[in-house]
C-alpha cells in the first residue's frame, strides 16, 4: 500500500529537490493546479516556505489494487516507489543442525490449507469427545439444547418449548383416530 503522511511527517520535495529529482518547473506548477496532478490521485498538498507538503494522509493505491500509470508517475516522482522484499534463504542453523533450502522452502498456500484442515479436524475430534473450550462451549451447548429437546418431544415432556409440537401431534393423533371409527 503506498501511503503518504502529510503535516510535519514528511516533507516531499524541497524547492532545491524538485530540481534534481526529476520534477522540472513546467510540471511543478501542475501539481498544484485545481486538480493538478497530486489532487487527481488523492494527495492534499501546497506550498508551504518555498516546500512541497502533504496536508494530510492519503492512501494512493490500496493494497492489491493495480497502480494506474499516473499515480506511479507521481509517486515515483515524489520518490515514493513499489519494491518487493524478500529473503532467499540458502541454509539456517538451529542448535547443531544445518537445514537446507529444500527444508526451508515453504509452499505457503499448501500450509495454510493442512492448518486450517488440521484446526477443523481438531475442532470435530474435541466435539466428539466433548472436550470443552472457548471454541467447542457454544456449539456443545446448542447439541446438549437440540439433543434434550428431541427427547422431551419423544417422550412427551412438557415445557413451553415442546407444548406446541406435542400438542400438535396429539390433535393429529386424535383426528386420525376420529377417522377410523364409524359412527352409528
Amino acid at each position: 500500500m503506498f501511503s503518504v503522511f502529510g503535516g510535519d511527517q514528511l516533507r516531499v520535495l524541497s524547492s532545491q529537490h524538485h530540481r534534481t529529482g526529476g520534477i522540472d518547473d513546467e510540471h511543478f506548477g501542475t501539481l498544484f493546479d485545481k486538480g493538478g496532478e497530486l489532487g487527481q490521485v488523492g494527495i492534499k498538498a501546497g506550498i508551504e516556505g518555498g516546500k512541497v507538503v502533504v496536508k494530510e494522509r492519503a492512501i494512493v493505491v490500496k493494497e492489491g489494487d493495480k497502480v494506474s500509470a499516473k499515480a506511479a508517475g507521481i509517486l515515483s516522482r515524489l520518490g515514493i516507489n513499489p519494491m518487493k522484499i524478500g529473503i532467499n534463504l540458502v541454509a539456517a542453523y538451529d542448535h547443531g543442525t544445518i537445514y537446507d533450502k529444500k527444508v526451508l522452502d515453504v509452499d505457503v498456500g499448501k500450509y495454510s490449507t493442512q492448518l486450517s484442515t488440521a484446526h477443523i479436524d481438531a475442532l470435530k475430534l474435541a466435539l466428539e469427545l466433548g472436550i470443552i473450550t472457548t471454541e467447542t462451549s457454544k456449539i456443545l451447548i446448542a447439541k446438549a439444547y437440540q439433543n434434550a429437546k428431541a427427547l422431551a418431544l419423544a417422550q412427551d415432556i412438557i415445557t413451553s418449548e415442546t407444548i406446541g409440537p406435542i400438542l400438535a401431534k396429539t390433535e393429529s393423533a386424535a383426528t386420525k383416530l376420529k377417522s377410523m371409527i364409524k359412527e352409528e
